[in-house]
């Protein structure tokens, strides 16, 4: 059977709030890196227009003087749990001091704000590793300017991967603008959510016919561990569907008419997504009935073999227990054939009542 595993941020689905005491009192913008990550932190830059494509690697922050002009540009970092870094390279692009704190507190509600020249996008992440018997939920960030996205992750992973399969062929992400990039890494994310949530189906469908053949503790425990991770995932695609409408409504200058439809179809994505989220839950509340009823049946069915093997021994015991006590006259008590003549009468009492339990279809 599939098992999964929720791996947020955090040890536990806890609601996202701060709960650090060395973040109170501090001032705006200023807060630190509030997840468990650690490691070496890069960034890995990709420049490109609709002739030519240039892609490397560096350790160190990288500044917008360093950015090839005429081209777009999208910085990826990795590992932000290096704060200093953070900082520097989001001082350098100029980047709003509270934007800054959002990306270092890895608890963030997926949201779209607006910062004079830049724009902040703040969603989850969903992943599967360890042979498909874990998910992860990691908190990814955007910020968007003229010319360039940045993108800030907590660790390295693979699911920008068909972004960047695309940007080295002459498709039409190569001829759009920075929004139109944008789009399409949220959209890679979202298509990450109907991978992972084919997996959990997958257990979910496997849980179900465990439970109709194992009442165990063990599939109860799964149980409420997948509505658990049904919880963090609802938790990280619901607050998306307003973010998504907003860039498809135009509340926000962050998308223009060429990029507006997609985002439409981007938004019906998440529709689905929830919709499957929400189907989820009905069955996982379903199975909790599913498993109660198994288990009151199963011992329904223990109850009726007992009950029923105490009320064939109940003629048994009442002759045994007559010819039990100690007269010195009792019918048969002297007859040579008096012990086969009673187990007789045992014999055909119980098969008699057999016989009748078996007219009733109570056994």
């Amino acid at each position: 059977m599939s098992k999964f595993t929720i791996l947020d941020t955090k040890a536990t689905h806890d609601l996202p709030l701060k709960t650090s005491a060395s973040h109170i009192g501090q001032s705006p913008g200023t807060g630190g890196y509030t997840g468990t990550r650690s490691g070496k932190s890069y960034l890995r830059i990709t420049s490109f227009n609709a002739e030519e494509i240039k892609e490397w690697t560096t350790d160190k922050p990288i500044r917008p003087e360093d950015l090839t002009e005429g081209m777009l540009h999208w910085v990826d970092f990795v590992g932000v749990h290096d704060a200093e870094k953070v900082r520097e390279m989001a001082e350098s692009f100029e980047l709003h001091p509270m934007m800054v704190e959002d990306i270092l507190n890895v608890e963030q509600r997926p949201k779209l704000d607006t910062h004079e020249a830049h724009h902040y996008v703040v969603l989850k992440m969903a992943r599967i590793r360890q042979e498909e018997t874990e998910i992860q939920l990691e908190q990814v960030s955007f910020a968007m300017g003229n010319n360039f996205v940045l993108s800030f992750q907590e660790e390295a992973q693979d699911t920008f991967n068909p972004v960047r399969d695309r940007l080295h062929q002459k498709t039409r992400i190569r001829q759009r603008g920075p929004e139109y990039l944008l789009y399409a890494l949220i959209d890679t994310i979202v298509d990450h959510y109907f991978y992972v949530l084919e997996h959990f189906g997958n257990a979910l469908e496997d849980l179900e016919e465990q439970l109709m053949e194992d009442s165990s503790r063990d599939a109860l425990m799964q149980l409420y561990h997948l509505k658990r991770e049904m919880v963090s995932m609802r938790r990280a695609v619901w607050p998306l569907r307003e973010v998504i409408g907003q860039l498809d409504r135009g509340e926000s200058n962050l998308t223009n008419k060429t990029t507006k439809v997609y985002f439409r179809d981007l938004y019906d994505h998440i529709i689905q997504v929830i919709d499957t989220v929400e189907t989820y839950r009905d069955l996982l509340s379903g199975m909790v009935d599913l498993y109660q009823s198994t288990v009151s049946n199963r011992m329904n069915s223990i109850m009726k073999v007992l009950t029923i093997i105490s009320t064939v021994f109940i003629p048994i015991t009442f002759l045994t227990g007559v010819y039990g006590m100690n007269f010195g006259y009792m019918p048969l008590l002297n007859h040579p054939e008096g012990f086969w003549i009673i187990a007789g009468f045992i014999v055909v009492a119980v098969l008699g009542m057999l016989l009748y339990f078996r007219k009733q279809k109570w056994i």
